[in-house]
């Protein structure tokens, strides 16, 4: 099973041992760090803790139901003539997103009407800024391991209110959750262009877990008739039922951010078809994962401070979009 950058770095709150940790950090990080580019390497599996699996497969659930982006502007970069988003995935740059909120929605081409049969692939992992920041030795290991594992699941596409084509996203995450997470996962959802919210309760967990993905950025460019490009920036916010009733009770402000990182997921991905009455839409996806600065927590801070703006965390997938006619 593949499932999409999660950051599970521990930060032990009493102020001796951080103190250490954050030396520890400190001199780990003054080391020259190569790139970490893994596409076939075969390495055991280590053993994770229940929770990080479980938040890793909520992760991928709700960021793969928003990964397809159709024509809009034509901004043009000065690199021959090619569109920004472009350039950002062909050269694989490791720099912070440049756009903003730039459409309210996703409009898909018409081709895109109808029920998918989808295959998500993992083909490569980078750690830009060493192990330590991608989350440690065991968590980079473990996401090489995953290279070229495949989730399946389903995916619709629906009429919006002004006949233009938009992503089901309430279906699409549910269909994820259940791939990932097993098929009673989903307790509860609520989804809309720049908000997903679900209540989920994953197989063998002994949690219920609430989880929130918000759009922070969007972007979406045209080449041709048969190829577009596309962007969105997410933030995810994710606590136990418990967090989450306290906190709207006004009982409790702020999840524990003690026990993890902040941070914001650009996912830039490709479609090419071969023509506008296709029964494939082929896709290359890149995510990239940017620490965010914590004022709650001060090596948090210290650790995005680290980073210089470079993503911690960059996969690269395959995915496959092949027609279902039997329209369930």
């Amino acid at each position: 099973m593949i499932y999409t950058v999660f950051l599970g770095i521990i930060i032990i709150s009493n102020s001796s041992r951080a103190f250490l940790i954050q030396t520890d950090i400190k001199r780990r990080l003054s080391l020259s760090y190569p790139l970490y580019t893994h596409k076939s390497m075969q390495l055991l599996d280590p053993l994770t803790s229940r929770r990080r699996h479980v938040l890793k497969c909520i992760y991928f659930s709700l960021i793969s139901s928003l990964i397809s982006r159709p024509p809009t502007s034509f901004a043009v970069s000065q690199d021959n003539n090619k569109l920004l988003l472009e350039i950002r995935l062909e050269q694989n740059l490791m720099t912070l997103p440049p756009y903003a909120m730039e459409s309210t929605d996703v409009f898909y081409p018409s081709y895109f009407y109808g029920t998918w049969d989808v295959t998500s692939t993992l083909s490569s992992v980078e750690a830009p800024c060493g192990e330590v920041l991608f989350g440690g030795d065991t968590r980079l290991q473990k996401a090489i391991g995953d290279i070229g594992s495949t989730l399946t699941y389903r995916s619709r596409f629906i009429q919006s209110g002004d006949s233009r084509i938009i992503a089901d996203r309430e279906f699409n995450v549910q269909e994820i959750a259940k791939a990932s997470m097993g098929d009673a996962s989903v307790l509860d959802i609520h989804a809309s262009s720049n908000l997903v919210s679900c209540t989920l309760y994953p197989k063998g967990s002994d949690q219920i877990l609430h989880a929130d993905l918000v759009i922070l950025a969007r972007r979406q460019e045209n080449t041709n008739e048969t190829t577009f490009t596309c962007s969105e920036v997410s933030q995810q916010i994710i606590s136990t039922v418990e967090e989450n009733e306290a906190k709207i009770r006004g009982g409790f402000t702020t999840p524990n951010y003690k026990n993890r990182q902040l941070k914001q997921i650009e996912t830039i991905s490709t479609f090419t078809s071969q023509n506008t009455t296709t029964e494939q839409i082929h896709c290359i996806q890149r995510t990239a994962t940017f620490l965010v600065p914590s004022q709650q927590d001060p090596i948090a801070l210290q650790l995005w401070q680290a980073t210089q703006g470079r993503p911690i965390d960059v996969r690269f997938y395959t995915v496959l979009y092949s027609k279902n006619n039997n329209n369930t």
